[in-house]
Parts: structure tokens; sequence; C-alpha cells
């Protein structure tokens, strides 16, 4: 059987506020939405823009890292693999959604604003540099 890989990085910033819940089984998962934005010059030189949306899944201690510190607007580097899944609505009809599940986030220009030095009395991105969320994640994960 041949290998086969799939990565997928990508640098965005967060679309919508993100989605915290927790399984039946009490595991952590936060669902959010990325934009990404690109301009290309076409072959008749006119500068063209194309925004890309993407659906994010963080799950277990990566979920509940992310969810104290993204928000709408949070600029993005995510690290993960692309998972498709099939829904099948009550009028049985069938969509499959493709997926990216995060293995790595990273807070890029993280400033804490005075509004949030109060919602959180940790300052873990306020340092001037970027932050890689799986540093605070245990190894066992």
């Amino acid at each position: 059987m041949s290998r086969c890989f799939n990565k997928v990085i990508l640098i965005g910033f967060v679309a919508s506020e993100p989605d915290f819940r927790k399984a039946s089984n009490g595991t952590s998962i936060l669902t959010f939405r990325i934009a990404l934005s690109e301009s290309f010059k076409t072959s008749d030189g006119r500068i063209v823009d194309r925004d890309d949306w993407f659906t994010i899944v963080a799950w277990r201690n990566l979920a509940d890292v992310s969810n104290k510190i993204l928000k709408k607007g949070s600029k993005v580097f995510v690290e993960g693999v692309l998972r498709s899944r099939t829904i099948q609505f009550r009028s049985g009809e069938k969509v499959q959604k493709v997926e990216v599940v995060a293995e790595n986030i990273i807070l890029l220009n993280g400033k804490k604003t005075n509004k949030d030095k109060e919602k959180e009395p940790l300052d873990i991105w306020n340092i001037g540099d970027d932050i890689e969320l799986s540093d605070f994640l245990d190894e066992a994960d």
C-alpha cells in the first residue's frame, strides 16, 4: 500500500466567535471559522481579491486553551489535517463536510486590551511575540 500525506497549514483571521462545547463523555470541542484573503493579478493585469473560509475543530486540551484566548478577529496560525464526514439531515439528504482538525494553533500578534485583562488574569500572550498553544498542553494529549 502506498503512503499518503495529509497536512494543512493556514494563517488567517477567526471569522466567528469560537463555539466551545463538551461531548457527552466530557471531551472539550472548539469549533470556529477562519477567513483567508489573497490577491492575485489576472492575465489582463487586474488585481482580484479572493476569500476562502474553513471550519477548524480543536479537541481536548487544545480546545480548552484556545477557547480562553481566541476571539473573532484574532489572527491565527493553524496546523492540522483534513477530515471529511457525511451529515444526514432529517429529510434524508446527505452532505459531505470537510473540516480542518487542528493539531496546533498559534495566536499571532496577540495583544491584550484592557477589557481582556479584566477577563483573564494570566498574562500569557502579552509578550510581544507569537504564542504556541501546544506549549501549554499536557504531553499526554
